[in-house]
This record gives structure tokens, C-alpha cells and sequence, in this order.
């Protein structure tokens, strides 16, 4: 994908396109003098062979950055990435990421001073896990292009002499968490299985839950629930064992959603329940978010309209004050499908409304979002189909 071409290289191949750019324009891009327009980012796209999305990413990453928080002259990078964990935790993402990226900066010295091959060892290990850091930040903030890059980037370091087996199986399942985000589900559940094999021959418990998880999310997002439930059970009893509230909370959730499609409403409903007092009691403000849209679901294909409409608001409050944009558009849509069952069609045109002022700000990985995709472009192909005189069909 990337065919080192010199900036003048590149000038000469734009000009094949509409949108010219100039050496000096891409000079001013290279040293942030400049952000560059969407016309001239398409001509870079296909001049470098990039996707697109790939170079919208990185600018809506300039435009949000911000600075990492100061910790005075004689703060260390452990320090550093301490602030970025709490910012993490706290949804400030925009400044985890700048925490975790100047870290990765600041152990560049420690880098240099390393005697021994142990200490450079330990010092490469840290920069590795700083860089998986930042990569789950990204793919929190659905910048999947650029957590791939970096991830990919962690893999292909084979002169890394601290990236270990256990490194190495923690950027793969990241990586292939990444690329089911993407849409792509068939490599996901490739990359999920291997990962569980491995961790089952090597006895690691912990790694092959999350391996587990991984592969069900794939396999329930193509529609394979009776495969992925048994998964998501491996998962919660092992994370019950360890006592991970985190990952249990998230695994009680993707399981209890595999028994409401089975139709197992009362148990998948009740696990519910638990994931939620699980997660409040722990203060996993997201995971409490996202189950209260799942039991919105489960009510609603239980058909308890009432219920279901009462947990989509209780989660689209949650989500709205912490700007968990992907939350409030599911929940935004499944509110629309009720409006319109009930035959309240203001309302469900006001959701509509709502519908696309989100849009904008998620990724196009979820269900919900993908559906929308659809409807809207059936939609718009059927006005123009009018304004030509057409008849929609």
C-alpha cells in the first residue's frame, strides 16, 4: 500500500486527476502548517493507494488532538502513561491518546541509556505495550484505519527482541478486534480461532476467554448465535474465576444477548439484570450504558414496548453526557422502530432527524448504522428517481 514516492513524485502522478497538489502544498501538509481539503485528500487516495477513510482518520485526529497534561520536568514516562489510564477511564480519549502517545516519546532517553539486553528488553516492552495502548484508545474512538496501522506496525517490528509470545498474541487479538469493527468478520473469526488454540495449548486461561469473546463477536455479528453462545459461556466462567469485573460485565452482556435471539428471554433478560448491578457497583459507566440499550432490545423483541422504550432512554442519558455517540445512535434507532410500531409518526420522524445528526459522528461498523446506511440510500435513490420523472419502485 505504500509505494514511497518523494513529494514531487507524488505531484507529478496528481496531475492525472481534477485535483491537483503541489509540492509545497504537501510540504505545508507534512509540517502541520496545513489540514488538506477532502477534494485534494480524494487525489492523494488514489495516488498512494490509501483508502480515503484512511486519510480522514488521521486529520480528524490533528483537528481533536490535544496536549498531553503536564506532570512537571521530572515526570517519568510510567507517570505519563498512570494519566493516560485515568483519562482512558474517564472517556477523555482525545487526552489519553496524547498521554499515551508523548510516553512512548519520553521513553526514547531510557531507550538510549539501556545497557544490557534486559534493560533494553524491558525498555522495548514498555514501547510495545504503550503503542497497544494507543491502539485501543483509536479503536475506542472508531479511528480503525490508524489502530490497524499501529498494531500492524507492533507485528512486522521483528527486530523487536521484547516482543514475546504473550506481546505478540495480545496485538493479534487487538488487531483482529479491530478489523471485526471493520466489517471484516471473516478474517476476525479466523484470527479469533487461531488465537484460542494457541492460548488452550499453552494453558493460558485468561487469553484464551478473551480469545473466546473475540471469535463469538464475530461469529454473532454474521448471524451464527447457536456457534458463538457457547463461547461467550467458556468466557464468563473463566473471567468469574479471575475475578475480571471488566470483561465479565462485557461477556455477561454479549451472552445474555445470544439467549434473548435463541429465544431464551427470562434467562437472557435476568443476566441482564446482573451485568448492569455488576457493572454500576464497579463504576464501568460505558458497560452500564450498553446494557441497558441491550435489555431495551431484549424487551422489545420480548414485546414489552414499555420497558424496552424506558431502558433506551435510561442508556441514551448515560450515553449523551459521556458523548458515546455509537450507543446513543443504536438506541436512537431501535426508539424509532418503536415510535413507528406504535403508529406515532411525528415522533418517529423527530428520531429520524436525530438518526443523521449522529450519523456523522460514528463509524460504519454497527448493525443499527449499517441498516441506516441502506435506508437512507434506497431513500435518496428514490427522490431522484421522482426529480427525473421516474416512478420509485
Amino acid at each position: 500500500m505504500q509505494r514511497r514516492l518523494s513529494l514531487r513524485q507524488v505531484e507529478r502522478l496528481s496531475r492525472e486527476y481534477p485535483e491537483k497538489v503541489s509540492n509545497s502544498y504537501l510540504a505545508y501538509c507534512e509540517t502541520g502548517r496545513l489540514l488538506p481539503s477532502l477534494d485534494k485528500l480524494i487525489t492523494l487516495s488514489k495516488v498512494l493507494g490509501v483508502p480515503l477513510q484512511q486519510f480522514i482518520e488521521r486529520v480528524e485526529l490533528d483537528r481533536g488532538a490535544v496536549a498531553p497534561i503536564e506532570l512537571g520536568p521530572d515526570s517519568t514516562w510510567r507517570e505519563m502513561r498512570a494519566a493516560a489510564i485515568t483519562e482512558a477511564e474517564a472517556g477523555r480519549l482525545a487526552a489519553a491518546y496524547a498521554c499515551f502517545a508523548h510516553a512512548a516519546e519520553m521513553i526514547g532517553p531510557a531507550r538510549a541509556a539501556a545497557g544490557d539486553a534486559a534493560a533494553r528488553a524491558e525498555v522495548e516492552g514498555a514501547r510495545a505495550d504503550l503503542k497497544m495502548d494507543m491502539a485501543i484508545v483509536l479503536k475506542r474512538m472508531s479511528r480503525h484505519y490508524t489502530a490497524r496501522d499501529l498494531l500492524e506496525e507492533i507485528l512486522s517490528d521483528t527486530g523487536n527482541i521484547a516482543l514475546d509470545a504473550a506481546r505478540m498474541d495480545r496485538a493479534l487479538i487487538l488487531l483482529a478486534e479491530v478489523l471485526r469493527e471493520m466489517g471484516r468478520l471473516p478474517i476476525a473469526a479466523m484470527m479469533g480461532r487461531e488465537a484460542m488454540l494457541r492460548a488452550a495449548r499453552l494453558g493460558d486461561v485468561v487469553k484464551e476467554a478473551h480469545a473466546a469473546c473475540l471469535l463469538g463477536n464475530a461469529l454473532f455479528d454474521m448471524g451464527n448465535v447457536t456457534e458463538a453462545t457457547p463461547l461467550y459461556e467458556k468466557a464468563v466462567r473463566a473471567f468469574k474465576t479471575q475475578h475480571d469485573a471488566a470483561s465479565l460485565c462485557v461477556n455477561m452482556g454479549n451472552l445474555a444477548n445470544c439467549y434473548v435471539r435463541l429465544g431464551r428471554f427470562l434467562e437472557g433478560i435476568r443476566m441482564l439484570h446482573e451485568a448492569e448491578a455488576l457493572a454500576r457497583s464497579s463504576g464501568f459507566n460505558r458497560q452500564v450504558a450498553d446494557i441497558l440499550g441491550y435489555l431495551g432490545q431484549a424487551y422489545g423483541l420480548q414485546g414489552n414496548l414499555e420497558r424496552a422504550e424506558k431502558h433506551f432512554f435510561q442508556s441514551n442519558r448515560i450515553a449523551r453526557d459521556a458523548a458515546y455517540h455509537d450507543i446513543v445512535f443504536s438506541n436512537t434507532w431501535y426508539l424509532r422502530e418503536l415510535a413507528m410500531k406504535a403508529g406515532r409518526t411525528a415522533e418517529a420522524a423527530d428520531l429520524l432527524r436525530s438518526l443523521r445528526y449522529v450519523r456523522a459522528r460514528v463509524d460504519n461498523g454497527t448493525p443499527e448504522v449499517k441498516a441506516f446506511d441502506e435506508m437512507t440510500r434506497a431513500a435518496d435513490e428514490a427522490a431522484l428517481l421522482s426529480d427525473d420523472g421516474g416512478v420509485p419502485s
